[in-house]
């Protein structure tokens, strides 16, 4: 389980400072909900690619004193269970929405682009619930205008997007 925060700093930011990291605390577990001051439980490393070049990250990890389950803090610019970035998962989108995939990512676009059109609906939801009111076009259109509005809600967007729907953003449909 994660708690996607806004960070104040970029990836390479984040990657130079490592475990020295202004994290947050947060006073509530996702799992149980209580209202509890959670334990600070180590770290972990993982990668995040963004334009091609790897940075290793550490990832603060969070235990609740109640439940005994554990979670993470990811910053907002990485997406729970992906190695690239935000920013790029969002530009291959539009890649392969559009049609103009790079070779070398083409496999990777796909991926992403079929991910999203199975969650088209949910971003839709997403963004009625949100105030959104105006009609969307039909096909490939409205996966692009839906693909808009998620770059324009961004960076606070996977924040909100799991704080809504308790699952991670292009998670896979049940």
């Amino acid at each position: 389980m994660s708690i996607i925060y806004e960070s104040t700093v970029d990836l390479v930011e984040y990657a130079r400072l490592g475990k020295n990291n202004d994290f947050p605390e947060p006073d509530c577990c996702p799992a149980c909900k209580g209202r509890i001051l959670l334990y600070r439980h180590g770290f972990y490393s993982r990668n995040a690619i963004q334009d091609g070049i790897i940075y290793a990250v550490f990832i603060r990890r969070l235990r609740c004193p109640s439940c005994r389950s554990t979670c993470s803090l990811l910053p907002h610019f990485l997406v729970p269970r992906y190695q690239y970035v935000f920013s790029n998962v969002l530009q291959f989108l539009k890649e392969a929405l559009i049609g103009k995939v790079r070779s070398c990512y083409y496999r990777l676009a796909q991926y992403y682009r079929r991910r999203f059109i199975e969650q088209l609906n949910l971003v839709e939801a997403f963004f009625r619930f949100t105030g959104f009111t105006e009609s969307l076009p039909k096909g490939r259109e409205k996966a692009t205008k839906l693909l808009e509005m998620v770059q324009a809600a961004s960076p606070t967007f996977l924040g909100r997007w799991k704080d809504h729907f308790s699952r991670n953003f292009m998670a896979r449909s049940l």
